[in-house]
């Protein structure tokens, strides 16, 4: 019988996944972050996909010759020169995977959120970007490199976002705001001042910023201005953004499906939610956004066994459901 693989790869973690073609997840492997564009380097990211497919292969009982197919959905596969560099990696770790693909990782929450061939999704995790698949079956991939790119969207920017405006409001060139303190208590500084200091000496680095996200999802909540304001403005990039795609694949007549993906978008209050779906139906008034049914690395489970030439029908994605691993949720609610 087939096995097939899917990987998901991001900033802040890895999983790996086997099941066989009629939908049955034999075991879910996990690993550390592997972002070969981050600090870690292609071996740093290789150790941790590495991690995450031993651990399953294990728990299925398989080795990776008997994989099928192969689907690697992977943060920092952007250039073409990126996809080379990971595919060498992946050929020479495992010379024994038959066939396998590279992906970027945008396209296994695509994949997790609609059972179409063709759609938009805008991940919003600790980084952000938009992809899309148009009806003519051509790929885009929008976004994903960084401020200086147009990118902004996800858990780092929110947070230094949140330490902005917790200047601003103590120096009184915005307004004040709770944010000022949650930050000081995150970091661990009595005072603004000492904050700066430690940011001019560079003794503070700001490794953990984006765990600041869900705080200002929290003070948002509670009614402060300047934290709404920053997810307002973020919800509406990111819907400018994702109009992008759809302009470019001319989808933005259509009923198509835009898939939040990311954690970023779970955040306690809907303001980013709300704004990013004025942003998109002003382009695109028959879009409808929908929150993945799965996690990332099912959608690359999903990717696998399509790109081996088989079909997923409904029997499938009910062995699938009934054989889901604990760890990997299935999500009914609308967006």
């Amino acid at each position: 019988m087939p096995y097939f693989l899917g990987v998901d790869g991001g900033n802040s973690k890895t999983f790996a996944l086997v099941g066989d073609e009629t939908g049955r997840l034999l075991a879910l492997g996990k690993g550390g972050p592997s972002n070969h564009q981050a600090r870690f380097g292609v071996d740093g990211a290789m150790a941790a996909i590495g991690e995450a497919v031993e651990q399953a292969l294990t728990g299925a009982g398989l080795s990776i010759t008997d994989i099928a197919h192969a689907a690697f959905c992977l943060a920092g596969a952007d250039y073409p020169s990126d996809y080379d560099l990971l595919s060498g990696a992946i050929a020479q770790r495992w010379p024994g995977l038959k066939q396998f693909s590279v992906h970027n990782d945008s396209f296994a929450g695509l994949r997790a959120g609609t059972s179409r061939s063709w759609g938009v999704v805008s991940v919003c995790g600790t980084g952000t970007n938009q992809a899309g698949i148009g009806k003519d079956g051509r790929e885009l991939q929008v976004g994903g490199m960084g401020y200086i790119y147009g990118d902004f969207g996800g858990g780092g920017d929110l947070g230094r976002e949140a330490v902005r405006a917790a200047f601003m409001g103590a120096e009184q060139r915005g307004p004040a705001t709770t944010l000022t303190q949650v930050v000081l208590e995150h970091f661990g500084y009595a005072s603004t001042a000492d904050l700066s200091y430690a940011i001019y000496t560079r003794q503070w680095d700001g490794v953990n910023v984006h765990r600041l996200a869900p705080k200002v999802f929290a003070e948002a909540r509670k009614g402060d201005q300047a934290a709404q304001e920053i997810l307002v403005r973020m919800g509406t990039l990111l819907g400018q953004s994702v109009c992008g795609v759809l302009r470019e694949l001319n989808l933005a007549e259509e009923a198509v499906d835009v898939v939040m993906a990311g954690s970023t978008w779970k955040g306690e209050t809907p303001i980013m939610v709300d704004a990013f779906r004025l942003a998109v139906h002003r382009v695109a008034p028959r879009a409808k956004l929908v929150r993945p049914r799965y996690e990332p690395v099912v959608g690359s489970w999903l990717l696998a066994v399509e790109k081996a030439g088989l079909t997923v029908d409904q029997a499938v994605y009910g062995a699938l459901e009934a054989s889901m691993p604990q760890d990997l949720s299935i999500y009914k609610e609308e967006a």
